[in-house]
């Protein structure tokens, strides 16, 4: 066995060290000088001990098992004409944006990949831990990037599979990790096609659960068929059939329920609290896909040399000094909490704490454990406790931070935005902390906004309903054209190309559907 050290050029660190050896001897040598040779062993030999660690140390080898939590999570999402239908707030694509912002969090230690489809699909972006590419990504979809219109499950998933088991095959050729695979797709579920249940066996067989989020409502809505023409004047047409009657989309969500069964997934309805739950069915799919490998690995001795300097530290700083000593143990305690301690821990450990900042950062971790445990009520008194005593900045923005986040899961989000804000005008010394956190916080106040208004609209949508009021449209006039004085031949040119465009869009439609004819025996192309 050859002993070795990782930092050898750490050793530089000695210099010091001996440069403060010999200016404490040499004070010995004063008179009347205050030496304790106690005080210089014990200093000198800390300091050592803690440049020797850095050092890094190797002597010997050992196998070393690790456990890595994570998965490939493949988005697949339908882009099919049906999904621009307004029935949820701002559209079902719009939707999907929204829930996959929510989902960052669930998603962060996970690969992901984005499969759009619509009678068939296509990987469009490949497996990423780069998250914020793929949130920059799906705002862009629509059913435009697509000419193969109607919807079908099964030859969709089955293309994504074929995708799922060629990745796999080349991440063993080059001898990586493959994690489980999850899917989450997205759709209202009007396949225009059977399910072939063959195809999702193949996925259980495989061990791939199948998360369905059901896009849209039970009462559906036209499809909108958005022109610059007919939006100028507040009027949004409408798709329609081969029979000139406007096309209604609903949701279907028996096929979807259907393919989450028969390959041991799970089914959501849209919306948050919906949400909240996939993606803690997510995060247990990450840590029941835990893999262990096992490594030959130097033996370290830092963790040994590190803990023989805080010994002579603490030796050092509390003897004959147990008053500091014993407001020492709460700090020890510290590092514990840290590693994930219980509430009861925790707890014991504030009733015994005295110092303020001591106290603060524990009521902190007590607000993190109930939150771990889902108990938001605990967690946001344990939250706004810390942020109300502590005077550490930094502390006070992560609990006013995580205080928003419990009152999101609460669904309180006018409250959660107060949080939110308060955080973020709270102030703190570190530049790069500050820039994060302050990002971060940007990130949610605008998603807590599109939620607070999406729910506000739904709102006065339902209330205009019960009252027989039409609804207006969120993309119609923001002017009272109504004032506006058109003369009759302008009016009858306007009215001429408005017709026109209708034609044209239902000759486009017709031309599609005799096309499609033999693909789909149904002739639905949304």
């Amino acid at each position: 066995m050859q002993l070795q050290f990782q930092n050898p050029e750490l050793f530089w660190g000695l210099v010091p060290v001996t440069l403060l050896a010999w200016i404490m001897l040499a004070k010995k040598r004063q008179p009347n000088a205050r030496f304790s040779l106690r005080h210089t062993v014990v200093s000198l030999m800390a300091f050592t001990l803690c440049i020797l660690a850095l050092a890094r140390p190797q002597l010997g080898k050992h196998i070393s098992s690790r456990q890595g939590a994570g998965s490939n999570v493949f988005l697949a999402i339908d882009i099919s004409r049906s999904m621009v239908a307004e029935d949820i707030r701002p559209s079902r694509l719009g939707f999907v944006t929204s829930s996959l912002e929510v989902l960052a969090d669930a998603l962060n230690e996970s690969r992901v990949a984005l499969f759009p489809f619509a009678a068939d699909g296509y990987l469009q972006v490949p497996l990423t831990s780069d998250l914020s590419g793929i949130l920059t990504i799906t705002p862009t979809l629509s059913p435009e990037m697509t000419t193969d219109q109607g919807t079908d499950l099964s030859q969709s998933l089955q293309t994504l599979l074929r995708h799922i088991l060629q990745l796999e095959e080349k991440a063993k050729q080059r001898g990586e990790t493959w994690f489980p695979s999850q899917v989450i797709v997205f759709s209202d579920g009007e396949s225009h096609e059977a399910l072939r249940k063959e195809v999702f066996a193949r996925f259980k067989a495989k061990g791939i659960p199948i998360h369905a989020v059901g896009t849209g409502t039970t009462t559906g809505s036209p499809i909108p068929v958005h022109s610059f023409q007919f939006e100028r004047f507040g009027q949004t047409p409408y798709l329609k059939d081969g029979r000139g009657n406007t096309v209604t989309t609903k949701l279907n969500s028996e096929p979807l329920q259907e393919i989450s069964n028969l390959t041991g997934g799970n089914y959501f309805n849209a919306d948050l609290t919906s949400i909240l739950d996939l993606g803690e069915r997510l995060r247990q799919g990450g840590r029941v896909s835990q893999v262990i490998t096992s490594v030959e690995v130097a033996r370290e001795f830092y963790p040994i040399l590190l803990t023989l300097a805080l010994i002579l530290f603490a030796i050092e700083f509390g003897l004959g000094r147990w008053e500091y000593a014993i407001r020492l143990l709460p700090f020890l305690l510290l590092p514990r909490l840290l590693f994930g301690a219980s509430v009861s821990e925790i707890t014991q450990a504030l009733e015994k704490a005295t110092d303020p900042g001591v106290r603060g950062a524990l009521t902190y971790n007590l607000g993190v454990a109930y939150l771990k445990e889902r108990k938001l009520d605990k967690a946001a008194e344990y939250f706004q406790e810390s942020a109300y005593m502590t005077e550490n900045p930094e502390l006070k923005k992560k609990a006013l931070f995580n205080l928003g986040n419990t009152l999101v899961y609460a669904q309180e989000p006018q409250k959660a935005l107060e949080s939110y804000q308060s955080a973020y005008d709270t102030k703190s010394s570190s530049q790069s902390f500050e820039t994060e956190t302050n990002r971060k916080l940007s990130e949610n106040m605008a998603l807590v906004s599109r939620i607070m208004q999406s729910a506000a609209q739904q709102g006065s949508s339902d209330d205009e309903n019960k009252s027989g009021k039409t609804p207006q449209d969120s993309k119609g006039p923001k002017t009272d054209y109504e004032k506006e004085q058109f003369s009759n031949e302008r009016k009858q040119r306007i009215f001429d190309m408005m017709a026109r465009e209708e034609q044209q869009t239902i000759q486009r439609l017709q031309r599609d559907k005799n096309q499609k004819a033999d693909a789909s025996p149904k002739g639905k192309q949304w």
